[in-house]
C-alpha cells in the first residue's frame, strides 16, 4: 500500500529506476517482483496507510504470507 508516485528525487533511494518514473511506488515494485517471479500473486494498493483504515490494513497483513514494509513514516510502521 502507497499512495506515492515515483519521482526522480526517489530513484537514488529506491529500487526502481527511471524507467518507473511517474508509476505508483507499488506496481513498480510488482513489476519487478514479476521479472524475478512470474508467478509470485502480488497485491497492491494505492492508497495511504492511516489510522482511518487500520482495519483494512490489518485485513491484509494477516492474509499475506509475505509483508515489505518499506514506509518512511512512524505511524505507518505502527499499523503494519
Amino acid at each position: 500500500m502507497d499512495h506515492d508516485r515515483l519521482e526522480v528525487a526517489n530513484v537514488v533511494r529506491h529500487v526502481a529506476g527511471l524507467s518507473h518514473v511517474g508509476r505508483y511506488k507499488t506496481r513498480a515494485m510488482a513489476r519487478l517482483i514479476r521479472e524475478k517471479n512470474p508467478y509470485a500473486e502480488i497485491q497492491t494498493r494505492e492508497e495511504r496507510v492511516s489510522w482511518d483504515n487500520v482495519d483494512e490494513v490489518l485485513g491484509i497483513v494477516r492474509q499475506s504470507d509475505i509483508v515489505v514494509c518499506a514506509t518512511d513514516n512512524r505511524p505507518s510502521r505502527l499499523i503494519i
